[in-house]
This record gives structure tokens, sequence and C-alpha cells, in this order.
């Protein structure tokens, strides 16, 4: 046997060897594409961590590309979509908004943040009897949202059922007792069905709040005026001037107070605009056994605690792109086949 025939016969594989080779090869494949299955996870994972940093910071419209880019790696992530129906709806493009609020909620229909943004998208575009039952979708996930039942609140005044307005916002105001808008706009409510001693207290809630709203001091003196107290309204119309000396509705109530002329004839319909809806939704928890104390409502339904929302996982590998597994794949195949090879000799 010459020495080239010897060297050719070392290298050939010994069948049992060979078999181990392929077994062996066949698992290292397989781990692999387990490990580029978690890395695209993460992938969507890490945009979408972006796009609530970037929500956070007021960056909405970063905020909605950030989201795209989850929703391309993984198009199943309902919280990406809710996310970029919330920042869709600070950017006030309420019916694209709407659409990803829509696709979230057929991925997960109880998805809250994407309930919540649906009821917001359609408050916002004036679908006031679709926004009060959207609200009441959302509740069954979520109970202790004060702005939400703000909004809701807001939706029924459009629609003229100012018993549900009030009952709205006062849950509004018990979940969250500096509620601005909330106290606001129960006030506004109460000034609208004559109830103009209740709207004071809730105006009086909201100058102890903050005495820096010009809308709040008129309001306040539109309650008083209803009172028929002209020198307290003329005080609160002189402070909203002050603080706004462009606020023309205050500065036409500031003359009518001097000249005391009857301020409301008949039912008033105040201008509303929609609480800002925030990135994510952070309930206050009210223990069950606190007792829920509203102004004026029947229906009111004792306040319970939510069940708590499950977090998405999220894996811990490193991010890798598409070609970079490719090409460590090929390698490591290559190394692999050469290492087996030389253990054979």
């Amino acid at each position: 046997m010459t020495k080239k025939e010897y060297i050719h016969l070392l290298l050939q594989p010994i069948p049992c060897m060979q078999n181990r080779l392929i077994t062996s090869f066949v698992i290292f494949l397989i781990s692999l594409s387990i490990v580029v299955s978690a890395v695209h996870a993460e992938d969507a994972s890490d945009w979408y961590d972006r796009a609530k940093n970037e929500a956070t910071l007021g960056n909405y419209e970063a905020a909605v590309g950030y989201y795209d880019k989850a929703i391309a790696a993984d198009k199943n992530y309902a919280d990406a979509y809710a996310g970029k129906a919330i920042a869709l709806n600070n950017l006030m493009k309420f019916n694209e908004s709407l659409i990803a609020a829509n696709t979230a909620l057929s991925i997960n229909s109880k998805n809250p943040d994407a309930l919540n943004a649906r009821a917001y998208s359609l408050l916002s575009l004036g679908q006031y009897e679709n926004a009060t039952t959207a609200y009441d979708v959302f509740f069954t996930v979520r109970l202790n949202v004060a702005d939400a039942y703000c909004n809701q609140g807001k939706a029924f005044r459009h629609l003229n059922q100012s018993e549900k307005a009030i009952a709205a916002f006062d849950r509004c105001v018990w979940l969250d007792s500096l509620n601005l808008d909330g106290w606001n706009q129960k006030g506004l409510e109460l000034l609208s069905v004559g109830r103009y001693a209740d709207a004071l207290e809730a105006f009086n809630r909201c100058t102890q709040i903050t005495t820096k709203n010009a809308e709040i001091w008129n309001n306040k003196g539109l309650a008083y005026a209803g009172l028929e107290d002209y020198s307290n309204a003329l005080d609160c119309f002189k402070m909203a001037v002050y603080l706004d000396p462009t606020y023309s509705d205050a500065k036409t109530n500031l003359d009518k107070a001097y000249e005391r002329k009857p301020f409301f004839a008949t039912r008033t319909a105040p201008k509303v605009s929609p609480s800002p809806l925030i990135t994510a939704i952070t309930p206050t928890m009210v223990p069950t056994t606190s007792p829920v104390t509203v102004v004026v409502t029947e229906s009111t339904q004792i306040i319970r605690t939510p069940e708590q929302a499950s977090a998405r996982t999220k894996t811990t590998y490193a991010s890798l792109s598409p070609i970079t597994l490719i090409s460590g794949l090929l390698i490591g195949s290559g190394i692999f086949m050469i290492v087996s090879k030389r253990r054979m000799l």
C-alpha cells in the first residue's frame, strides 16, 4: 500500500462515526433555530421598549415608527398595536388610531390600552354613543382609571344624558381627588342643568387645586352669577381677565355681571374636549372594602379591584440580524465538519 493510498483510507469516515456526525449536526441546527426564534422575539420587544420611551417623552411620531418596527418583527404583537393607537391619538390621527386599536383587539380582545384607545378615538371622532359603549367595555377590564370616566362623562354630556355624565365625573374625582378636568367638567354639567350651588362646590375644588387657570375662574363666576351673587361673580371674572387678558368670554361675562344681567335662560352646552390619553394605563387600585361616595346617581355600580393584566414575556438573548445568524451557521458548520474529520484521523 502506498503512502497516498494509506492517507486516503484514513480520511474515509467509519460508518458509526458518520452517523454520529449527522446526528450531532442535526442537533446543532435545531438548537440554532431556537436561538433564531428567541432573537426575533427580542427584536420586537426592543423596538416596543424604544417606542414606549419615545412616547413617554412626548415624541409620538418617533414612537409610531418604533411601534411599526415592533409590529414588522411580530405581526401578532397586540401591545405594539395598542401603543401605536395611543400615540396616534396624541397626534390627533383618530381614524388611524381606531384601526390600530381594532387590530390589537382582534389579537387580544381584553387588551386594556387598546380598549381605552378605541373609546378615546370614538369620542374624538364624535361617535358618542359608540364611545360610551366602548368605555363600558373598557371598564370590564380596568375600572379604576379616572380620565376614562371623565371622557365617558363628556360623551354623555354630548348626548344630553346629564345624570349619567355627572355620575361618570363623580367616579373620576372619587378615584383622583386632584383631577382638575374632572371637577371642572362636573361643574360645567351642573351649570347646564341649573344646579348652581353644586356647580360652585365643584369649581371651589378646582381653585383649591390651582389658582392660575383663567377658565376655572370664569366658570366659577358663572356659578356665582347663577346664584345672583354678582359681587363674587365680579371678583371671579376679574381674576379670569387678569390671568388671561385676551379671554373674550370672561370680558363679556364681566360686563354682564356689572350690569347684573341674567346669565342663564336655557340649558347651556359648554364645549368639551377629551382628557389627554395617557401613554400607558397605571390605574389607582381601589380596595373592595372602601365605599364609593358619589353625588346624584342611582345607577352607580360598586367599584371592584380589577384583575392585573399579564405582562408580555421577554427573552434574554442579545439582538442579532438574520444575516449574522446565517453567516454564523455556515462558519460553525464548517468548523464542526473540519474538527470532526480531524478527530477521525
